[in-house]
């Protein structure tokens, strides 16, 4: 598709480069960085050269100057450079650890100068001093300026310095997890053991849109599914919600906090009562929290600002309703089991706890004992998450440097990290150059091609740049060729940045970019007609950064998904998968139905984006395969499952929760209900598949007639297939899918994708099971009957099968 310098040769073209860089830099007395090179090599032909010796010690001098000025940005650059060089001595170890001391030591006393007039700075130049040499007194420096106080008292209040939140600290304690004495609402799965919890300390309030932009502008959070939240004034202080458990995850680590384990939720929202069954005592008549419906205490009809309540127990806010809370524990149904320590609960179970209730459930789940799961990718609006931080002796070096790093980035532009440096232009020429083409070896594509084009406006006839910029425009295509779209993508951004209201770069950019679309225009061309459907689309991801509104990719993109119908061999298991297309549909009962039931409607259009399913269910030889891996365990009932006779018939009594971890071994997931409803109809608007009258014969239902002559299960593809080549659709097995079950379409989304969000009052869980099997009705075969059952709960006529994306 494209091609660019094999590695060595361009490692050699551009080692040599800086070789040239150094040549060309003419010998001064205020030559100490470009001259470097040279000395070191003499001293690796002549140990103990004083000539080379003098331009050592007078880098050296160098790198401390700069600390001592506080250029924090530019004693990084000018260490790399020695610590490159330097270390090819025989001694280079040795050299680079008397100079990190001395760093260390001179950048303590920069730091220490600065901590009235600007913390920032003070902490920035500890960090540096910490990332050379932890020694005792930078460490404890940093965590004073980064951690809670030590010896804290009950109820204490700090406030964190990344993100500005106020945490309080929450005494050891030792208690019963779940439910208290005379909780009549306590259900099974929230009754605990005793636990004993160490000190911490818990966000007052759940994260903030304020708190979490902080973390989305440092480049170490995504965005939450609403992001024009994080931007409007008027919602700053509305609790962060369409985040992840991984995004919440990554804003802990980001803090330098984490999120709590469910143990440590339970004793920050009870403090010491022992017999609250709410944050504010025993009775749901006192609510003063955000939930379901408004009252007079509850004014809001969704999401509330945070702090909008009292504050309980030991002055948190919110710890029942508003919105569900991320915990780092994986769910488990029964918490007998869990450690006893307060740890998080992470061995087996699923997905990640949620904890508190939410302004779309009733006052019943915002008990402390309540809870519930979701997967760790679920995102909604009504799920946030709140931080625990560890005492400061609790924390590691490693921790604290880390967090050190992130809470004290260098200050400087790419590319300007030398622009305060008291250094001559010779070696501020060689320095810059060097900095750009060790990011050319290094394949840091995004990074390198900004800078380089912006030293081209500063120097256009500088001919070694010019080498480099050649070397990475090839490296951009093998990008492209490698469908990395985020590096090419950031490329180019980089690129038309740096090139903007420069006439002469901007049109070279303009014909690089001609040529980089119009052959990815061929190769995905030549991709589609191959079937390479997915390698098609990493191409169509490349071209909508290039050209989104060019007629070629308009007219490509309609090509990038395969036929409906089409086959392939896929995951883990080897399965025969067909290629459901994406579009829209009528989802529930079909026009004039009138053996629909309620929970079929409102009949309402969803928009599904294609995906891959298998075409049949999955059988007992399949599914033997991930219990022979250890990724499984045996259907409850395992007769059939061992009969070596039905090894190609669906593999029936598995829960919900066995479909699921079948399907994570095989490299799939359980389809949506939007999704297996699209792929049952097959693309018709009827009740059956074939169309809106019954035809015995055409699935395995109870009554045995015509070619059904099976009176339990039938091997898989007995019967026809539909017209996108799904066997087995109706009748068989029925299927579990991934949703949650909803007595009806109300609110449903409408975009295909599983519908997990609950509203209103508790309801025993219930995932949806699609399709019927050989024990149903033939009255009931039809592409909208849907059943509902408890996911750990397994059944004679009860299978499934998985599905893939593109």
């Amino acid at each position: 598709m494209f091609t660019g310098a094999p590695r060595d040769h361009r490692l050699r073209l551009l080692l040599a480069a800086v070789g040239a860089l150094a040549a060309l830099a003419p010998a001064t007395a205020l030559a100490t960085w470009s001259a470097l090179p040279d000395a070191v090599a003499t001293l690796q032909r002549n140990p103990g050269d004083p000539a080379a010796e003098e331009v050592v010690a007078a880098a050296e001098a160098s790198v401390l100057a700069e600390a001592s000025a506080g250029h924090l940005a530019a004693t990084a650059t000018l260490m790399d450079a020695y610590e490159a060089l330097v270390q090819r001595l025989d001694d280079g170890e040795d050299r680079m650890s008397r100079l990190r001391s001395r760093l260390g030591r001179a950048l303590v006393e920069y730091g220490d100068a600065q901590l009235t007039a600007d913390a920032n700075a003070a902490g920035a130049a500890w960090a540096m001093a910490a990332h050379h040499e932890r020694t005792d007194a930078v460490m404890a420096r940093l965590g004073r300026q980064l951690l809670p106080p030590s010896g804290a008292e009950p109820g204490a209040v700090w406030t964190a310095p990344l993100d500005g939140a106020e945490l309080v600290f929450v005494p050891d304690a030792q208690f019963v997890a779940g439910c208290v004495w005379g909780d009549n609402d306590c259900r099974d799965g929230e009754k605990g053991p005793e636990v004993r919890v160490a000190g911490f300390w818990v966000d007052r309030v759940e994260v903030t849109n304020r708190q979490y932009r902080r973390c989305v502008d440092a480049g170490s959070c995504s965005p939450p599914a609403d992001s024009a939240a994080l931007t409007d004034p008027a919602r700053a202080t509305e609790p962060v919600v369409g985040v992840s458990w991984q995004q919440a995850a990554a804003f802990s680590s980001w803090a330098g906090r984490r999120l709590p384990s469910e143990a440590e939720w339970q004793r920050a929202g009870r403090d010491d009562s022992v017999d609250g069954r709410f944050p504010w005592g025993r009775s749901r008549g006192q609510a003063t929290a955000n939930v379901y419906e408004t009252s007079p205490t509850d004014p809001f009809p969704g999401l509330a600002p945070a702090a909008s309540f009292p504050a309980t127990g030991w002055g948190i806010f919110d710890v029942g309703g508003n919105v569900w809370e991320w915990c780092a524990d994986r769910y488990h149904r029964d918490l007998a089991a869990m450690p006893r320590d307060g740890r998080p609960w992470l061995a087996g179970g699923w997905g990640r706890a949620l904890r508190g209730g939410s302004w779309r459930r009733t006052v019943d789940l915002a008990r402390i004992a309540s809870r519930c799961w979701q997967d760790e990718d679920y995102a909604a609006d009504d799920v946030g998450f709140r931080c625990v931080a560890d005492p400061p002796e609790r924390v590691t070096a490693e921790q604290l440097v880390q967090l050190a790093l992130r809470a004290f980035p260098l200050r400087g532009a790419p590319g300007m990290e030398l622009e305060e440096a008291g250094l001559s232009g010779p070696d501020r020429r060689y320095l810059e150059r060097r900095a750009v083409t060790w990011l050319v070896v290094e394949a840091r594509v995004s990074e390198a091609l900004p800078r380089v084009v912006a030293m081209l406006r500063q120097d256009p006839g500088d001919r070694v740049l010019a080498d480099l910029l050649d070397q990475l425009e090839n490296e951009l295509h093998a990008e492209v060729n490698r469908g990395d779209v985020l590096t090419v993508r950031a490329a180019i951004t980089g690129y038309r940045s740096a090139a903007a209201g420069d006439r002469r770069l901007s049109g070279r950019l303009a014909t690089y970019e001609q040529g980089l679309l119009e052959e990815m225009q061929a190769a995905a061309r030549s991709l589609v007609g191959r079937g390479e459907f997915n390698l098609a689309g990493s191409t169509f991801d490349l071209m909508r950064t290039l050209g989104p509104d060019s007629p070629a990719f308009r007219e490509l993109t309609r090509l990038a998904e395969p036929p409906p119908g089409m086959r392939r061999i896929s995951g883990r298991d080897g399965k025969l998968m067909a290629w459901v297309p994406s579009g829209t549909y009528r989802m529930g009962a079909s026009p004039d139905d009138g053996a629909s039931a309620y929970d079929e409607h409102p009949a309402h259009s969803v928009s599904v984006s294609g995906c891959w399913l298998d075409a049949t269910e999955v059988t007992n030889a399949e599914y033997r395969r991930c219990v022979e891996d250890d990724a499984c365990t045996p259907p409850q009932r395992a007769a059939a499952f061992e009969d070596p006779e039905l090894a190609d018939h669906p593999v029936l009594w598995v829960t919900w929760f066995q479909a699921s971890s079948y399907a994570r071994w095989a490299g799939k997931r359980l389809p949506t209900e939007a999704e297996w409803e699209r792929a049952a109809r097959g693309g018709t608007t009827t009740r059956h598949p074939w169309g809106d009258l019954w035809q015995p014969g055409l699935a395995n239902a109870i009554e045995s007639v015509g070619d059904d002559r099976f009176v339990d299960s039938a091997p898989v593809g007995s019967f026809p297939a539909n017209a996108w080549g799904l066997h087995d659709m109706l009748g068989n097995a029925s299927e579990w899918v991934a949703d949650h079950y909803h007595r009806n379409y109300w609110d449903a989304p409408s975009d295909g994708r599983a519908w997990n969000q609950l509203t209103g009052e508790w309801v025993e869980e219930q995932r949806v099971v699609r399709g019927g099997s050989y024990v149903t009705p033939a009255s009931r075969l039809r592409v909208s009957f849907r059943e509902q059952r408890r996911p750990d709960v397994a059944s004679r006529a009860t299978g499934f099968r998985c599905a893939a994306d593109k």
